[in-house]
């Protein structure tokens, strides 16, 4: 994403009213205590290490999927008036 990384976007979307309750899910090479304890605090509802190899990695996305998808009990969106 040019000019903006994606905390300063997981911050934007925790601040916007219309946006806060997306689950926001942070996909990321980093593994440093430091990021993953400011990604929870700006809001982040998981944080997960990118694996390097390509069948990790597509692993690691199917088992996301699961998750949000198939097991993880979401709140219904507001209807409109």
């Amino acid at each position: 994403m040019p000019r903006v990384d994606g905390r300063e976007v997981l911050k934007q979307i925790k601040s916007t009213d219309s946006l806060k309750h997306i689950p926001v899910v942070v996909l990321t090479t980093s593994d440093a205590q430091s990021d993953i304890d400011a990604c929870y605090t700006d809001g982040a509802n998981t944080y997960i290490h990118k694996p390097v190899e390509l069948d990790g990695f597509f692993d690691a996305i199917q088992q996301l999927r699961d998750y949000w998808l198939n097991i993880a009990i979401l709140p219904k969106p507001d209807e409109p008036d």
